[in-house]
């Protein structure tokens, strides 16, 4: 009987341990946001300037910006898209790295053939009105632009620095606070250099249900070329690691 005791013991602080090890792996990976890019779209410079955005809007707005990139689909996925509708398996794809990299705030999916964009914001964030899904649509449509002229570097930091000073003026009441310590991408993309309409020059004031704003698409099929995201809202339920609530 005292041996069956001790062993119950022993084992529900083997689980605790457990418990507690995994809780502190989820929090580690949801402390670090950045730019994994497996499917080799930036260059390292770009990558680099990138992290350094995403570590400004950790420290000072306490939100997560992950961007992760793909060469294609995983082929452990491809059922999954043979299954469900496109815009649905984008949409949980979306979720499931979002989940299991504890981000907080906005998570970046790309792929590169079939070309994919696709930008979600979590409950919390939208709650919040750090980011609106307005706001979304308008990272989501400056990159694709970028993207589009096969200025995949300038898209990201262009992305990257509108998520930036649209999460300070949403926090600050309109009104731009500090601006991020960042130098432009090198001139290395291929493509003309056109003067772009930045689609997040007005403020956004579209409440959470607004439908999803779906760009032109271009003419031509590229696969380097992301057809834009159109999830439905919310995007990620709720932001992954925040504890918020249950996801129903």
């Amino acid at each position: 009987m005292l041996n069956a005791h001790r062993k119950s013991r022993a084992m529900i602080w083997a689980l605790a341990l457990v418990a507690m090890l995994s809780l502190a792996g989820n929090r580690a990976r949801a402390a670090d946001p950045e730019v994994r890019d497996d499917g080799h779209f930036f260059t390292p410079a770009t990558v680099e300037q990138a992290n350094g955005i995403i570590q400004q809007i950790k420290q000072k707005f306490g939100k997560d910006v992950m961007v992760e990139t793909f060469a294609q689909i995983p082929d452990k996925m491809k059922p999954r898209l043979a299954a469900e509708e496109k815009e649905q398996f984008y949409e949980n794809w979306l979720r499931q790295e979002a989940r299991s990299n504890g981000t907080n705030g906005i998570f970046v999916l790309i792929v590169k053939d079939p070309g994919r964009l696709q930008v979600g914001v979590g409950n919390e964030t939208v709650r919040s009105k750090a980011f609106t899904p307005a706001d979304r649509n308008a990272m989501r449509d400056l990159m694709l632009a970028r993207f589009r002229e096969n200025q995949h570097d300038q898209g990201l930091l262009d992305g990257l620095n509108f998520a930036f000073q649209r999460i300070d003026e949403n926090t600050h009441g309109g009104h731009r606070t500090v601006t991020p310590a960042t130098q432009p991408a090198a001139k290395h993309d291929a493509g003309p250099a056109t003067q772009e309409k930045n689609t997040g020059d007005k403020p956004a004031t579209a409440p959470a249900a607004e439908p999803p704003v779906t760009p032109t698409a271009p003419t031509t099929k590229d696969a380097k070329t992301p057809d834009a995201g159109t999830p439905v809202e919310p995007t990620v339920k709720p932001d992954a690691g925040s504890g918020a609530e249950k996801n129903k």
